[in-house]
């Protein structure tokens, strides 16, 4: 069974979203009604079409020696095998129209952050969609996208959420995955199936997708677009590698490298760790990097030498 789990949380207006589990000795009992309210979240959620299963139960913080107290509602949905995007826009839709009644009394107008979950083929249940209620709704294609790459690769991210230093910019829809290779050569063939579903979804609705591949000890995160190829990632995987190589016999003349996505860039950072300038092996062996994520067909490479 494909797992989605659905995590809502209902705070007081203004405050962080913070969910905390009875164990905790700073969990206080609610005032208000909220162990019928879950139930009742409970019994009308699992009606809906594609829900096998639903948990929710009732959260609360101190803030500031009990003061005060944030309040939420954390629901878990299971999905059955043939949930469709419809069936994940339907329960996220159910939630943000039902949270505030009944709830906390100050409940009413405050966003709420959903979170879906899909276990896939990963037992640790790495999947993940999160969303917000005091942003845009999930899109039709934006759900297809998610659950077409995360079905194709169980270790899938997305989020469609605000930026919070810019809280009236459009919020940006990023799917990202991980693939991971023994060794670098392989990367090619593992990586494939993942690249292919992330290129579909690249673009759609305005959808930003990342591939974060590790092999050996490389690690990097790539921004995909539409015409990025499924081949070519074992040899940018081996000249990042390289680079990250002592290029001589000391290990302090390693370089920093820093392979990531930044405004949509797919960027590499290398540095130097002492006061010394790069060396010019270090500077050559950056610039083969930046010609292969090019042809592999990365979005937008750029080299950042300090």
């Amino acid at each position: 069974m494909v797992a989605l789990a659905l995590v809502v949380a209902l705070i007081a207006a203004g405050v962080a979203v913070v969910n905390l589990t009875r164990h905790d000795s700073s969990f206080r009992e609610p005032t208000q009604p909220a162990p019928a309210y879950a139930h009742a979240l409970e019994e009308q959620l699992e009606e809906r079409p594609g829900v096998a299963r639903v948990r929710a139960e009732e959260s609360i913080e101190c803030i500031d020696g009990c003061k005060g107290q944030r309040y939420g509602f954390d629901i878990d949905i299971d999905l059955t095998d043939d949930a469709t995007a419809a069936n994940v826009r339907g329960a996220a839709a159910f939630v943000r129209s039902r949270y505030p009644e009944g709830a906390h009394p100050m409940a009413a107008n405050i966003p709420a952050s959903i979170h879906f979950f899909t276990a896939g083929l990963n037992a640790n249940g790495d999947n993940s969609l999160s969303v917000t209620t005091s942003g845009p709704a999930l899109t039709p294609a934006q759900a297809h996208a998610f659950l077409d790459v995360a079905r194709t690769n169980p270790r899938t991210e997305a989020r469609l959420l605000p930026d919070r230093a810019q809280p009236a910019a459009k919020a940006t829809f990023v799917v990202e995955s991980d693939v991971i290779a023994t060794k670098c050569e392989d990367l090619d063939t593992v990586s494939a199936p993942t690249v292919a579903a992330l290129t579909k979804a690249a673009g759609t609705d305005g959808t930003s997708t990342h591939l974060t591949f590790r092999c050996a000890q490389t690690y990097a995160t790539v921004a995909v677009g539409p015409t990025t190829r499924t081949h070519g990632w074992s040899d940018a995987a081996t000249a990042l590698s390289t680079l990250q190589a002592t290029p001589q016999s000391s290990a302090a003349e390693r370089p920093y490298v820093r392979l990531g996505v930044r405004d949509g860039a797919t960027r590499l950072s290398v540095s130097a760790r002492s006061d010394e300038a790069l060396s010019p092996e270090i500077r050559r062996r950056a610039s083969v990097v930046i010609e292969r994520l090019r042809t592999v067909g990365t979005v937008n490479p750029q080299l950042d030498l300090d």
